[in-house]
C-alpha cells in the first residue's frame, strides 16, 4: 500500500512538472486574453507575466474610427474575440511600436482572414501579397458583405492621406502663392 501511495505522489508530481513545462512552451508565450480593442484591426493582449502587448494585424486595414463602418469594425474584433484566448504569430513591429502579427483564436481560427470574410477589411496589398486573402476580400465585395455595402466605400490609407493633406491645408485658408516665376506653361 505504501509503494503505491508513493507511486501515485511521484506520478503526481511528473505530471504536474510536465503540465507545466507544455503550458510554459513558446506557443503559450505567444498567447494571450484581449483587454482593449482599440478599432478594427488594433488591440491589446495581456501575456503572460502580466506584459501588455498593443497587436497590429498584419496584411489587413480596417476602416478608421471615423469612416463608414470603422466603428462597426471594432465592434465586430470585439465579439469575434470575447471569451477567447488568442494567439498571435509575430510578423514585425511598426513605428509606433505596435507588434505587426497574424492572429487565431484558441479554436483554430484566423483573425485578419476572418475580418476580411466578414467585409471588414481591406487586403493590404503593399505589405501582403497573399492571393487567398485577395480572394476572401473579393468574395465579400461580390457579396456586399460588411463594409462593402457603401456604394463606394473609401480605403483607409486613402482616408488617412486625405486628412494629412486638409491639416496642412485648414479649411479656409489659401495656399501661400510661390515667389517663383513660371517660365514655360
Amino acid at each position: 500500500m505504501k509503494g503505491s501511495h508513493f507511486f501515485m505522489s511521484v506520478s503526481r508530481v511528473l505530471f504536474c512538472c510536465l503540465l507545466f513545462a507544455c503550458n510554459s512552451s513558446n506557443g503559450d508565450q505567444n498567447m494571450g486574453q484581449v483587454v482593449k480593442i482599440a478599432d478594427g484591426d488594433t488591440f491589446t493582449l495581456l501575456m503572460a507575466g502580466n506584459q501588455q502587448v498593443k497587436v497590429r494585424l498584419y496584411g489587413i486595414d480596417c476602416p478608421e474610427k471615423a469612416q463608414p463602418y470603422g466603428k462597426a469594425a471594432g465592434r465586430v474584433l470585439g465579439a469575434l474575440m470575447e471569451g477567447h484566448r488568442v494567439r498571435i504569430e509575430e510578423k514585425d513591429k511598426d513605428r509606433y511600436g505596435r507588434t505587426i502579427a497574424v492572429a487565431f483564436l484558441d479554436d483554430g481560427r484566423n483573425i485578419n482572414e476572418t475580418m476580411l470574410a466578414q467585409g471588414y477589411a481591406w487586403h493590404y496589398i503593399d505589405f501582403d501579397k497573399n492571393p487567398a486573402w485577395s480572394a476572401l476580400e473579393a468574395k465579400a465585395r461580390d457579396q456586399r458583405l460588411g463594409l462593402w455595402k457603401e456604394s463606394n466605400p473609401v480605403a483607409p490609407w486613402e482616408f488617412r492621406s486625405a486628412k494629412r493633406a486638409r491639416s496642412k491645408n485648414p479649411k479656409g485658408t489659401k495656399p501661400r502663392k510661390s515667389n517663383t516665376t513660371v517660365l514655360f506653361e
